[in-house]
């Protein structure tokens, strides 16, 4: 296939010419915040190439081998409107169902998966609380 450019979602390298991802940002101060253990957000407007960044950098950090990256659009939760728990059990969910899909390259799949299904239990311990015993006033 020839390749074109694209102005929707996020590109694919093997499809679309694009100006590679690593080089637009300062990937070493994002590196230095999650070193840190910090959030950052990553604010631009429409069809700027966000994902594909995201993706890029998620690939990269991967292939580093000191961490293990997810990419999940949990989008679909904002449905639940004002049903919290519902929002949080899809989004447990997806979470799940990206890390099974990815097959994060290890040489411990079983570690991984673990790891993140630890991770899940967490958070569905946390929102359970939340939901179900929510602070005296």
């Amino acid at each position: 296939m020839e390749r074109f450019f694209t102005t929707e979602g996020p590109i694919k390298p093997e499809w679309h010419y694009y100006v590679p991802m690593l080089e637009r940002f300062h990937s070493h101060q994002i590196t230095a915040l999650i070193e840190q253990q910090k959030y950052f957000l990553m604010h631009a407007a429409r069809q700027t190439g966000k994902t594909s960044c995201l993706l890029a950098y998620m690939r990269y950090l991967n292939e580093q081998g000191k961490y293990k990256c997810l990419y999940v659009n949990i989008e679909g939760a904002q449905s639940a409107r004002e049903d919290i728990g519902y929002a949080m059990k899809a989004i447990c969910e997806r979470i799940a169902s990206r890390a099974q899909s990815m097959r994060v390259s290890s040489t411990s799949p079983g570690t991984v998966r673990s790891s993140y299904l630890r991770m899940l239990r967490r958070v569905r311990s946390a929102v359970r609380a939340s939901i179900f015993c929510p602070p005296a006033l």
